[in-house]
């Protein structure tokens, strides 16, 4: 140490938080100096150590301590890592953008009073952790000391995606067979689509890339709660971990409440999966999840033998998922990044996930609030989407998932219904699918009927002669979903009604849409003080019939058409029943319960 250095370090005692290199520092220069002059009167140091030393700089201000990743440092030293030297892959230059990244969309958003948000980057194939942002620096009355990145949150779509890979890897459903996408209710919970409208029938694989909520719940209720839960637990989500009727059908839409850490790791441990997939290999088909956090023994990780049909075809779904503004257009540029991605919006605008997988990277987002107040516009893919995609455009350049050509087969399907072709299909196309597709069903909406020679009634040996009736292919949608379906595919054509001197064959012709079966309705009292009214609503597959309205034996009157009826029934249990001008009966029982 120089006499310049000592000399400096023995006056800071005086007055430390008043005078240091940090702060007056031309007031430390001259005590220093002083001291340095005292020491040359009185013969400790020479003259020429006496002209260095005042020639000598003071050392720089002090910086302060790198703080870049707090809140993976603090879970380090929570868990396994306590006490012991850590060694982290984080990637300062990457993490220190990613920072940055969270800090500008932050300003943003806390206009909206949304605070927090979280951000990790998973090297999938180092098995590392690339960038770990726990939350903002929003100060610490909105808990920016809260790593939110490993709080339990509800998932909201999140998990549909595993759902759809998981109905893919068991056989229930081909990517692109129809969905019910109709106002439905399942027993006591009756989910809706985000937008509140309804497309009839949807193909699985645009259900999930739009996030439509109705189809996922007829697909989880067609797969089971219970497996569906049990394959989560495989994917080493652990904080779903309550009965599955706990939960019930709202596990894919929320239900749930899951970690962006864990939600992360499941998506880079399928990711892993396709890159190590090899067909010649027995081992490569068992999915065992990585642990990314260096933490546990992979060796003690169960796992499951999963179809990487199945997965591929989930993850090209998901690049079809709509972009946020600014990326809309990616497809038109070369050598636009593919990603993989979702979003997902918890009930009350409280979370705002995002989820964007590559071969080398998974990115997972979210933003809310730490303390759960739910904000408006607080959805995933307006807080957390543009925060996802700009994260990737400071990555590396990613590349694609090879397709998995020996866990997929060419089969023929039905071009409308997305099915394995039935013997009335028509319009087929050969497609690439994942094998477990060979045991789905073949198309049940195809069916061959008699018409008249002009095809505008069906006709049977009850009323014709064989050799007037034409026989053809016909697409038949039940009426729910086939009312709201040609709603938005004009070129639908309703089976024709029968002739009325034919003895009618079997065939449902309506359907309810509201109200459910023995469901229990509310009418609230209007701001004037009358009794508000309940839109009753009909189906049926020939609009133009005449349709009879009847409530409790009490004759209503009649539609035609637009089959709808606004009631204010009283108080109680009612029955409902509509009968069409061709005689076939509908009946519904419902409650009134208050006004």
């Amino acid at each position: 140490m120089s006499w310049a250095e000592s000399a400096m370090l023995a006056v800071l005692p005086n007055s430390p938080a008043l005078i240091h290199p940090g702060r007056n520092r031309a007031e430390l220069e001259a005590k220093r100096d002083r001291l340095l002059g005292r020491l040359f009167e009185q013969g400790i140091i020479d003259s020429l150590s006496y002209e260095l030393a005042l020639l000598e700089p003071l050392p720089d201000k002090p910086r302060p301590l790198p703080s870049l990743a707090p809140h993976y440092l603090a879970n380090q030293y929570l868990g396994a890592n306590s006490g012991e030297r850590i060694s982290s892959s984080i990637r300062q230059n990457l993490q220190q953008k990613v920072t940055d990244i969270v800090g500008y969309h932050h300003e943003q958003l806390s206009s909206n009073g949304i605070h927090n948000a979280a951000v990790v980057v998973l090297d999938v194939r180092n098995h590392e952790i690339a960038a770990y942002v726990g939350n903002t620096r929003s100060g610490s009355e909105n808990d920016e000391q809260v790593d939110v990145l490993q709080a339990p949150r509800s998932t909201g779509s999140i998990l549909k995606p595993f759902l759809y890979m998981l109905t893919l890897h068991e056989g229930q459903i081909l990517p692109n067979t129809l969905i019910p996408d109709v106002p439905s209710r399942f027993s006591d919970y009756t989910p809706r689509n985000f937008t509140r409208t309804y497309t009839g029938a949807v193909p699985a694989s645009e259900a999930l890339s739009r996030s439509l909520n109705v189809p996922a719940v007829h697909e989880l209720q067609e797969f089971g709660v219970p497996k569906f839960q049990h394959y989560l637990h495989q994917l080493g989500l652990t904080t779903i971990n309550n009965p599955p009727e706990h939960y019930g059908l709202t596990l894919i839409l929320g239900g749930a409440e899951c970690t962006l850490w864990e939600i992360s790791s499941a998506y880079a441990s399928l990711a892993d999966f396709m890159n190590r997939y090899d067909v010649r290999e027995e081992k490569s088909r068992l999915f065992k999840r990585v642990d990314f956090s260096g933490e546990a023994d992979l060796d003690d990780l169960s796992g499951f033998n999963l179809s990487a049909g199945a997965l591929w075809s989930t993850l090209e779904a998901m690049v079809n998922v709509n972009r946020p503004e600014g990326e809309v257009f990616w497809r038109r540029f070369d050598g636009a990044r593919k990603v993989a991605w979702k979003t997902g919006t918890s009930f009350g605008h409280r979370d705002g996930w995002a989820i964007g997988v590559t071969p080398e990277y998974v990115v997972g987002v979210w933003a809310g609030n730490a303390d759960g107040e739910g904000r408006p516009g607080l959805t995933g893919v307006k807080t957390a989407g543009p925060i996802l995609f700009d994260v990737f455009n400071t990555l590396p350049e990613t590349s694609w998932f090879y397709e998995p050509v020996y866990d997929l087969d060419k089969i023929e399907v039905c071009a409308v219904s997305g099915h394995r072709a039935g013997e009335f299909c028509e319009d087929r196309d050969t497609t690439w699918v994942p094998k477990p597709g060979l045991k789905t069903s073949v198309c049940p909406y195809h069916r061959s009927v008699h018409l008249n020679a002009d095809e505008t009634l069906q006709l049977n040996s009850s009323c014709a002669d064989l050799k007037d009736i034409t026989t053809r292919s016909w697409f038949v949608l039940p009426p729910d979903q086939e009312w709201y379906y040609r709603k938005k595919n004009p070129a639908y054509a309703s089976l024709p009604p029968f002739d009325p001197d034919c003895r009618r064959e079997e065939l449902t012709a309506m359907k309810m849409i509201y109200p459910f079966s023995r469901s229990s309705i509310y009418v609230p009292v209007e701001l004037n003080g009358e009794t508000g009214k309940t839109v009753f609503e009909v189906a049926h597959r020939t609009p133009s019939t005449r349709v009879f309205w009847h409530l409790d034996e009490q004759y209503l009157g009649e539609t035609n058409r637009i089959h709808q009826l606004s009631l204010s029934p009283e108080p109680g249990k009612h029955t409902l029943v509509l009968v069409d001008e061709f005689g076939e009966r509908l009946e519904q029982r419902f409650e009134i319960v208050g006004r």
